[in-house]
């Protein structure tokens, strides 16, 4: 979507949007995706992120967003401009190298009441060296982050390099606002090529 005004979207109560391994590209103007009553539902089946927002301003609120896979921020990449999530769900999204659920390259992201579960980050065993990897949930290089009564639960980050850090949240840079949060059976491991 691309928009230089103001736009809103709504899915209704019960409706699964089914993406083709096409993301959703939010680009420019203030953009409003609001879940009209419960099941409201976007899932990428794993063949892509749910969505990508390189700039302007996206609003999600009571959504559910699953079934992410990319090598950065398997649900949502976001490059700049301003992130607000309300009242969704983030389940089962992965990611290769940073964020299985959110990734944050710069802007402002603000996730209030949000839970974010089952989300994975998984390094090939070959990246190696001095190239971190991590954020099961969240990665963070730079930018504002705000975790509102916000879950973060059973997020993973598995990489064979022992420098893989933050299965929940890994913050390499930036600057993060925690209340009344909870991070909750989260964990990493890290594995050698055999």
């Amino acid at each position: 979507l691309e928009s230089s005004q103001n736009q809103e979207l709504v899915v209704p109560e019960g409706i699964v949007l089914r993406l083709d391994g096409t993301q959703l590209e939010m680009h420019g103007g203030n953009i409003s995706l609001t879940g009209h009553g419960s099941g409201a539902m976007i899932d990428a089946e794993g063949l892509s992120r749910v969505i990508n927002v390189p700039n302007g301003s996206l609003a999600v609120r009571g959504m559910t967003l699953t079934g992410g896979a990319a090598s950065t921020g398997g649900c949502i990449w976001m490059g700049g401009g301003s992130l607000l999530l309300t009242q969704c769900l983030i389940a089962s999204c992965n990611a290769t190298e940073h964020g299985g659920g959110i990734h944050v390259e710069d802007g402002a992201v603000t996730l209030h009441e949000v839970n974010l579960t089952a989300c994975m980050m998984t390094a090939s065993p070959s990246i190696g060296g001095d190239q971190s990897t991590g954020g099961g949930g969240i990665s963070i290089f730079n930018g504002n982050v705000m975790l509102s009564l916000a879950y973060i639960s059973n997020c993973s980050a598995i990489s064979g390099n022992p420098s893989s850090l933050g299965a929940g949240l890994w913050i390499a840079n930036g600057a993060v606002t925690i209340l009344e949060t909870v991070i909750s059976m989260c964990h990493v491991e890290s594995r050698t090529a055999a």
